[in-house]
């Protein structure tokens, strides 16, 4: 569950630093409007609250890792924070 909980920590601040030099460089747009209002109004509150909110559901899924359904979703999570992180690397670099 640690190395679930790592990845998860460590595509969402891929995610986050991805998305702020996209959305600074005007090559995306942040997708979840509440985050898209921040990220336009404050660049580091977006950061901070996006590493804080995952960092806070991480938390509690480690926390309930003696569930089956806990450890599940955090694998889920993970599989798919690193999946839209690779997604917003692939739509920088390529």
């Amino acid at each position: 569950m640690t190395r679930t909980a790592l990845t998860l920590q460590a595509a969402n601040a891929l995610d986050a630093a991805a998305t702020l030099y996209g959305v600074r460089s005007g090559a995306m747009i942040e997708a979840n409007p509440i985050m898209r209002s921040v990220i336009e109004a404050h660049p580091g509150a977006f950061v901070v609250a996006k590493l804080a909110l995952v960092g806070l559901a991480g938390l509690l899924l480690w926390r309930l890792r003696a569930h089956q359904n806990a450890r599940t979703a955090a694998r889920v999570a993970a599989a798919l924070q690193a999946t839209v992180a690779a997604s917003h690397l692939g739509w920088l670099v390529g």
